[in-house]
């Protein structure tokens, strides 16, 4: 495509988009007066990825590969790189998630730099025997560090009680036993499959000279290999509408009880325009139903089910979906059965059409105020071109909302057959 061009867009946003001869996707979004710029580099492999093609051969790898390919891409020969963007008075950080691994950086100055730092790191892997025996200590302790957070256990089991055997249900980190079985070949492997260029997006935001940063990246890149491939596409396991375990409790180190619901979806084969609005249309439901500015929100907090403690919040993807509503309670049966009374008052009743206004207008205004953080562009960019959206697509699902498709959301995925509790109880009585 050669030099990114504008694409036009319903906010009036800077955005400048090309695909490069490797592959490599990049957007970059110049924002007059911004001090700030952050850079995104982001590869389509998360922990659901637990396959690899050897030749002609699929292979199984270990669970939490792509959280240990995070944390080692930032090592090479010459150390630890997150202290060259130190140096330049940069921040740097990455975070792997169910669908993607995201590499990111945020400064004021020195930004062709900071951006050559990213790609480099990212692109040319270093791992030896040492240096992986050394991370795999780190990681295992970062494991167990992570199992003694009463939320991180509280989610894990709830995804292992909602899934019977999709990878969801997998601790992203892996687990002591997993991580053992990386090697240095095994992560040049990973990464040859999954971090070739046409399997990565770029994305740069803020107050930035477009022309210099895009000089800047097509000399680093400019030595890449042409695409080792089509962007990853990953396969809809075969995972049952039942949930695997209806409830679940544990005894936990806790003062309170602990309790969380989750609601299974079932895996929407349609169009990414089909699954975005799934998405939007049931994050929008569980605002409308259970967040502060709700009325059922209101009852439930000044009859004491409930403190500050209360979230609601809903996760989809392509490969999965499923809400979860929970928090500390002094009556945990009382506040399950006060949540599944508000879904049955809801689909007897029917949802207010004020209501439903209100938060598709706060959803409109949080979007487009999301237009003043680079980050947020940043992030954004990414996750639609993963997803094959545009974020016109997103503005488009959030107008077009309606009482009707939330209701038929409403009766489709909240449902108490689909559903698990995770009680977590504290272990003893405090003295």
């Amino acid at each position: 495509m050669g030099r990114p061009r504008a694409v036009p867009n319903s906010v009036h946003e800077t955005l400048l988009k090309s695909v490069m001869p490797s592959g490599l996707t990049v957007w970059l979004n110049p924002k007059k007066g911004y001090c700030r710029t952050v850079g995104v580099l982001a590869a389509h492999f998360g922990s659901l990825d637990h396959e690899i093609q050897v030749g002609h051969e699929t292979r199984r790898i270990p669970d939490g590969v792509a959280h240990f390919l995070e944390h080692k891409l930032f090592e090479d020969e010459e150390g630890d790189v997150s202290l060259r963007f130190s140096e330049r008075g940069a921040n740097s950080n990455a975070g792997t998630e169910f669908t993607k691994t995201s590499y990111h950086f945020s400064c004021v100055d020195r930004v062709e730099d900071n951006l050559e730092t990213l790609l480099r790191f990212v692109l040319h892997p270093y791992f030896t025997d040492a240096t992986v025996r050394k991370e795999q200590g780190i990681i295992e302790q970062e494991i167990r560090m992570y199992d003694d957070d009463p939320d991180w256990v509280s989610f894990n089991s709830l995804m292992q009680a909602l899934y019977h055997r999709h990878p969801v249900r997998i601790n992203i980190a892996g687990s002591v036993e997993s991580i053992r079985e990386i090697t240095p070949e095994l992560l040049f492997r990973c990464h040859e499959f999954f971090y070739h260029p046409a399997n990565l997006v770029l994305a740069v935001s803020g107050g930035f000279d477009p022309d210099a940063a895009w000089d800047r990246i097509e000399r680093v890149t400019a030595g890449l290999s042409t695409p080792a491939g089509e962007r990853h596409r990953r396969q809809i396991l075969d995972e049952p509408d039942s949930v695997a375990n209806p409830r679940v409790e544990r005894s936990f180190a806790i003062v309170r009880p602990q309790v969380c619901i989750g609601f299974k979806d079932t895996p929407l084969r349609g169009s990414p325009d089909e699954i975005l609005r799934r998405e939007v249309e049931t994050q929008m439901l569980i605002d409308l139903l259970f967040s502060s500015s709700s009325p059922y929100h209101r009852e439930l907090y000044e009859s004491g089910i409930i403190d500050d403690s209360f979230e609601a919040a809903h996760s989809g993807e392509p490969e999965f979906a499923f809400s979860i509503i929970g928090g500390e309670t002094d009556d945990p049966d009382r506040f399950v059965a006060s949540v599944f009374e508000i879904i049955r008052k809801a689909i007897q009743d029917g949802l207010d059409e004020q209501g439903v206004r209100r938060i598709r207008n706060r959803w409109l205004g949080g979007f487009v105020r999301g237009f003043n953080s680079a980050e947020a562009i940043a992030g954004a960019l990414v996750t639609a071109e993963l997803r094959a959206i545009t974020l016109d697509d997103m503005l488009d699902v959030m107008s077009s909302a309606s009482r009707f498709r939330l209701e038929e959301r409403l009766r489709n995925h909240l449902q108490e057959s689909r559903s698990a509790v995770c009680l977590m109880r504290p272990s003893a009585p405090l003295k």
